[in-house]
Formats: structure tokens, C-alpha cells, sequence
């Protein structure tokens, strides 16, 4: 992958363009496969497939997470604000130095994290939508490719990963739906693990912009928000049909 441009041609920009062309090239190879193995599990209710496909998410976008933390480790920070700021003008002339900041986190116009939370059904859960969400729809998706939105229209459109588990917990074995909430939630953990990162990132760029911290935690509460609890539905479920039957 040869770059475009070079705006200020530093080892920080250098350092920076790598870092996500990694996270956007694998993070977008790791959404595609979950998409095409998900959907049609799903349709065919074949939860063994859900359950593998999960399972393969939540270390892929682990991996996503260990790249960033090996990057983190790498790399002097020091220059990282300072190269922020000079290429404002290049990428970012017209946001405040928040909703700049806030581009940072979201990587841009980058579909990776909407489209993750649109495959396991977090993008607007029970009517929740987080601050960093709103971003992604007021601006993230002007800038986007077309075939970008095109992706996040269909995975939004298509029945999610929580909808299909909220469906299911009632006629799966037990078993199954403790594989199938430990899968998710496996997912969810990794989920929460990338955005923390993608805090600590931004935080090294704009040390000044404290809300930031803020929006990271309440977009982080509204993923908590989505682990699912399979097991102790089905307890409740099943013990109130065997005090159903026995009134009977």
C-alpha cells in the first residue's frame, strides 16, 4: 500500500499511517469473514457456526488490541501532540480540537467500529446510542466510501448476532446457550479492550481534551450494556414453568 500523500512527512505521521493501515487492513479482513460465516448461520439457525465465528472475532479483534498495545510500547509519545496539531490543517481544518479528537478515536471515516457493533447488535441498544456513535452517523459516514456505508447499511439492515442469541436462549440446549453467551460476551470484552486503547491513543495526541475520557466511558457503558445473561433467562424461564405446572 503506497500512501496518497504526505502531509508533514515525520517519523510520527509515519508512525501513525502504519499503525492504521494494519488495524483497517486486518480489522476489515477480520468483519468480512465474521459477515459472510454469520449471516448464513444465522438464517439456517445453526448455532455451532454463530459460536465459531464469534469465537474467531473476539481473537481477531484481540489481535487488533495487542497490536496497538505493541505500538504504544514502541514509541516515544512526545511528538504525538505536536504532530497533531500540524496537521490539523491538512485533515481536520474545520472541527473543534473535541470532535477532532473524536475523528482520532473513530480512525476518521473508518467503518471498523460501527460495523463491529452493528454485526453483534450494539449500535443502538434498547434506543442508547453513545456519544461516539453519534459521531459515526453525523460525520463518520459523510467522509465514508460508498461501499463502505453500503457494508454498514446491510449488516445494519440484517438481523444481528444479540437479536439472533434473544431469539434462541429458549430452544437451544443448555449447553449451547452457555457456548453461545460466552461467545458473545467474549466478543463484548474484546470490544471494550480495542476502544480502551483507542482512548489511551488519544489521550497521548490531545492531552488537553479531557471530555474525551468521558465519552470513551459512557460509549463504553452502553457496550457493557449489550452482555448477555442466556443462562440465568433460561433459569428464570424454566423455573417459572415448573411452578406453572405444578399450580396445574
Amino acid at each position: 500500500v503506497q500512501p496518497i500523500a504526505r502531509f508533514i512527512a515525520t517519523p510520527d505521521e509515519e508512525w501513525y499511517r502504519k499503525l492504521h493501515l494494519v488495524l483497517e487492513a486486518e480489522g476489515g479482513r477480520a468483519i468480512s469473514a465474521a459477515h459472510k460465516t454469520i449471516q448464513p448461520a444465522i438464517a439456517m439457525r445453526d448455532t455451532g457456526a454463530v459460536i465459531a465465528a464469534l469465537t474467531q472475532l473476539a481473537q481477531d479483534v484481540a489481535s487488533l488490541s495487542n497490536f496497538q498495545m505493541q505500538q504504544f510500547d514502541q514509541k516515544d509519545s512526545r511528538g504525538e501532540a505536536v504532530m497533531m496539531q500540524r496537521l490539523r490543517a491538512f485533515v481536520a481544518e474545520d472541527l473543534s480540537e473535541e470532535d477532532y479528537a473524536v475523528w482520532v478515536y473513530a480512525e476518521g471515516s473508518s467503518p471498523l467500529l460501527p460495523a463491529l457493533h452493528a454485526i453483534l447488535g450494539l449500535r443502538k441498544l434498547d434506543g442508547i446510542a453513545g456519544p461516539l456513535q453519534e459521531h459515526w452517523q453525523m460525520q463518520g459516514r459523510r467522509c465514508m466510501a460508498t461501499k463502505h456505508r453500503d457494508f454498514l447499511d446491510k449488516l445494519e439492515m440484517g438481523v444481528s448476532v444479540r437479536a439472533y442469541c434473544l431469539c434462541e436462549w429458549r430452544k437451544a440446549s443448555v449447553e449451547g446457550i452457555a457456548a453461545l453467551e460466552d461467545a458473545f460476551n467474549n466478543c463484548i470484552e474484546a470490544l471494550l479492550r480495542y476502544c480502551s486503547l483507542r482512548q489511551r491513543l488519544v489521550s497521548r495526541m490531545f492531552p488537553d481534551v479531557s471530555k474525551i475520557r468521558l465519552m470513551n466511558a459512557e460509549q463504553e457503558q452502553v457496550i457493557r450494556t449489550g452482555r448477555l445473561a442466556l443462562l440465568q433467562m433460561r433459569r428464570v424461564a424454566d423455573s417459572h414453568r415448573m411452578l406453572l405446572s405444578r399450580q396445574h
